[in-house]
């Protein structure tokens, strides 16, 4: 033992203690000095390795060509990281830890190998020793000068139980192979045998399975998220299992239903693993935490052993056919109860996205809980760069999220914003990072400067309209650096249509590609993931553009030009980037355009047409969601009310659902908690305003981002009186809204309101602008070209939502290469992006409507059902063998 603590354990403390100083001093490049004293140790211990093996007379000679072995593997691992270490290659802060695994794996293997020789008693005080000396002495050496925190801890539980695991499976191989005349089963008089097979089963049935859970799970779910506690539940009630030893037939054949039931868990977890393999054998050089990847495979085999073992001992009593429904019953089990629990999420879901869409909630209540664990799978349905693999890592729960994705989310796409709005209904509290959806960011694009200029302005004389570029050219900032995404958003005039697209990648001047929107949405989302070129244009909400272009890379003042043709007829102007652009038309006509259920009234004719005399009516909408101060929002409402002496206002406690409050002095709300549902109830008021009325809107919150994000521009063209709807103040002062724009304007004490003209009974903005008023009645000339075309498409595109209609929709709006509501302008960097966007556009347009494109099997996929293909195929092999 004394040549032991001088020749293993001494060197490899020193070696640990020269590591972590190394790691604690220098994390990115150890000097000269550290360097060379690094080298000199590492052939000291490999001559000292070798002296105390050769001298070993007790070893055998295959033991020490093992050993020796080893030394050798040892030898250029370790000159290999020094190297790595010293040019500051590959990640060089994991290079201490990974010499000292190399060095502790010797121990290891010397562990492993002292304990196949001993079997004897008197050995058990003997790989303690070896434990101690060889393994967790140098490791606690190594884990509190490096690390110097509770880490350390864990890294020495790991390594301890990751010891023992080897030494206990060493310990029985070698029981095994010597104790040839043992049956399968194990003996009443082998207590040895029998303790030490228990602690093997519950090593690998229970510590295992829940240290790679939690490991996983602290590292962020690298592997997936198995954060849920029904991971841990099923791991330990499978392995407690595992170690019941009934005695009694009758008995066995109930255990064995919970053992194959059990084994459905395992056998998941193997195949879910079998991709992971050589990231574990990685993971045993650093640290030996790599070992847990092997986790499952080991419960697996030892499980197994079990099954078979129990299917020999019930052919005593029952049939085959019972032993056979038994085993399919618990084949069945949690599949079955895993199934069902995802078609409830699926129903609720489908309830929350009903009323989502719609505001009819029909009574129906939604389960806040199930729609929760919903919510938190929509982000696994986010297509990446490489598709939506089987199994994919840190992204959801391998297969099953997808399993998830089919039965519960109907395997729909959904995007951040569709994520967001449900969210903010029903779980407020969950939603970690909104975007500004009740008044807009304006200072989003600081960080750049944009110029912007027209050209090749020409007429067209059929259409008597205009066609003119808007080009951009838009600059990082010189103190800042990328990758950024430069996004804005702009309002052009009505009666104005985008109709082409361009980008420059690198040199080269891409024209946009005219497609449907979803499949570009899905297309450029995908490609932001890699350091590709995207850019595009689409429609916002029904009538905000926006302009997204990736990526400004990391250069200082990095340019990228970007453009677009607008087609208009008459003179209007817009601002994006800042700039002020101007439409003139200088051929305009003065008379309304009435096309098919569509008018379109110039500027200088809505002077003429005559006022229109309405009075407010005022909503408040209170804020009665989770967390929310409803009975000061509701106490604020009325002291505004009473101050400026309103006539008859009408008071909402609004949540996801919302209710018309009677009774003022009502000190709770009668509606379920949930979010701020702004949407559903500006619908409502809409529908009830009463004749001779516009509404006023006025939100009472203490956070105006809890509102959930409605469709402005349909109120303000109904009520164009009321182009500001407004957020009160603890000082009643008001926050205007703007309808159009989403721009938040200065507070003011008073409402702001337009005036109103009448156009055949629909009322119209005295603004001076032009403007479009859609018609029920389908009146009206057919459009003779494509820009009067555009209007008919424009207004179809907003009021058809028929899945059918829009699909010839978006198919004529791409031949006639205008931007509408449901399509986008898109560019993009390679071919292969360009035919994975036009495969993606060819599903939607076929009728899936809003449903993810199915995609080929990957290779992990692939590895996994060949496994289950094995399994099965061994699996009838023994039961045959057994039986016979």
């Amino acid at each position: 033992m004394k040549k032991l603590l001088i020749f293993i354990t001494l060197p490899q403390c020193i070696m640990a203690m020269l590591l972590a100083l190394s790691f604690l001093l220098n994390r990115d490049l150890p000097g000269v000095g550290l360097t060379i004293v690094l080298f000199l140790e590492i052939i000291l211990n490999i001559i000292i390795f070798s002296y105390y093996i050769k001298n070993k007379e007790k070893e055998k000679i295959e033991l020490k060509k093992l050993y020796f072995f080893l030394t050798g593997f040892i030898i250029i691992f370790s000159f290999g990281i020094i190297f790595l270490y010293q040019e500051n290659l590959g990640y060089s802060s994991l290079s201490p830890p990974v010499l000292y695994m190399l060095f502790n794996s010797f121990s290891m293997v010397y562990l492993a190998a002292e304990a196949v020789k001993t079997g004897n008693e008197n050995s058990k005080n003997n790989i303690i020793a070896l434990t101690v000396l060889c393994i967790i002495l140098p490791t606690v050496t190594f884990a509190l000068l490096a690390v110097f925190s509770l880490n350390s801890i864990s890294m020495i539980m790991a390594v301890g139980f990751l010891c023992l695991f080897l030494f206990l499976t060493a310990k029985l191989l070698y029981m095994l192979y010597t104790q040839k005349n043992k049956s399968a089963e194990i003996g009443d008089n082998e207590k040895s045998y029998t303790g030490i097979y228990r602690l093997l089963v519950a090593i690998t049935g229970i510590i295992l399975p829940v240290a790679g859970l939690t490991l996983n799970n602290e590292m962020g779910g690298v592997f997936g998220d198995f954060s849920s506690k029904w991971f841990y539940i099923i791991a330990i009630l499978n392995g407690l299992v595992l170690l019941i030893d009934i005695k009694g037939i009758s008995q066995k054949l109930p255990v064995f239903y919970l053992k194959i039931a059990g084994f459905v868990y395992i056998v998941y977890f193997t195949i879910v693993f079998i991709p992971c393999i050589p990231l574990g054998m990685v993971g045993i050089i650093i640290y030996g935490l790599g070992l847990l990847v092997f986790a499952p495979a080991a419960a697996f085999y030892v499980q197994l052993r079990q099954i078979l073992r129990d299917i020999k001992i019930l052919k005593k009593r029952y049939s085959d056919n019972i032993i056979i429904f038994t085993g399919i019953a618990g084949i069945l089990t949690l599949p079955v109860i895993i199934g069902a629990n995802f078609r409830a999420d699926g129903i609720n879901f489908k309830k929350a996205v009903s009323y989502t869409e719609s505001g009819n909630n029909t009574g129906a209540k939604v389960d806040i809980r199930r729609l929760e664990r919903s919510i938190s799978q929509i982000d696994a349905t986010m297509v990446s760069s490489r598709e939506m693999e089987v199994v994919t890592f840190g992204r959801g729960t391998p297969v099953l999220s997808s399993v998830y994705r089919y039965i519960a989310l109907g395997n729909n796409f959904f995007t951040e914003k569709s994520k967001e709005k449900i969210q903010k209904i029903f779980t407020p509290e969950k939603v970690v990072s909104s975007s500004e959806i009740i008044g807009r960011d304006t200072e989003i694009n600081r960080d750049f400067s944009v110029k912007i200029s027209t050209r090749d302005k020409e007429y067209i004389e059929e259409a008597g309209a205009y066609k003119i570029w808007v080009d951009m050219e838009i600059t990082l900032a010189e103190d800042k650096f990328g990758p950024r995404e430069y996004k804005t958003d702009f309002i052009i005039p009505d009666g104005s249509f985008i109709t082409d697209y361009y980008l420059y990648v690198g040199e080269t001047k891409k024209r946009g590609i005219m497609t449907d929107k979803r499949a570009a949405q899905i297309a450029y989302e995908s490609i932001i993931r890699t350091p590709r070129d995207p850019g595009i244009i689409y429609y916002d909400n029904d009538n905000r553009l926006l302009l997204r272009i990736f990526p400004f890379p990391f250069e200082k003042s990095y340019t990228r030009k970007t453009g677009f043709q607008i087609m208009y007829s008459q003179s209007g102007s817009f601002t994006i980037g800042g700039t002020v652009v101007n439409l003139e038309a200088e051929n305009a006509e003065e008379r309304p355009l009435q096309l098919n259920g569509v008018d379109y009234l110039p500027a200088a004719y809505k002077k003429s047409l005559p006022k229109i005399e309405r009075t407010a009516q005022y909503y408040f909408l209170i804020d009665a969601g989770d967390k929310s101060a409803y009975k000061e929002n509701l106490e604020l409402a009325v002291k505004y009310s009473k101050n400026k002496n309103l006539e008859k206002p009408l008071f909402y406690a609004v949540s996801y659902q919302s209710k018309l409050i009677g009774d003022l002095n009502s000190p709770e709300p009668e509606v379920p908690e949930g979010g701020f549902n702004t949407a559903y109830t500006v619908e409502e008021i809409l529908s009830s305003v009463p004749q001779g009325k516009f509404p006023v809107i006025i939100m009472v919150t203490d956070n105006m981002n809890r509102a959930v994000e409605f469709e402005k521009t349909q109120m303000a063209r109904v009520f164009p009186e009321s182009r500001y709807y407004y957020r009160l103040n603890s000082d009643l002062s008001l926050i205007p809204y703007d309808f159009y724009s989403n721009d938040i304007l200065a507070k003011t004490n008073e409402i702001i309101t337009n005036t109103a003209v009448d156009y055949n009974g629909t009322a119209v903005e005295d603004d001076g602008k032009s403007e479009i008023v859609y018609r029920e009645s389908s009146s009206g000339k057919q459009p003779s070209n494509d820009y009067e075309a555009a209007f008919v498409l424009q207004k179809n595109a907003l009021q058809n939502t028929e899945p059918k209609a829009q699909t010839a929709l978006i198919k004529e709006a791409m031949q006639k290469r205008i931007l509408t509501k449901n399509t986008a302008f898109i560019v993009m960097e390679t071919k292969e992006q360009e035919e994975m966007l036009l495969a993606l556009q060819e599903k939607f347009l076929k009728g899936k409507s809003e449903k993810t494109p199915s995609v080929m099997m990957s290779e992990a996929g692939w590895l996994a059902t060949a496994a289950v293909i094995l399994i099965v195929l061994f699996l009838r092999k023994r039961y045959m063998k057994i039986k016979e």
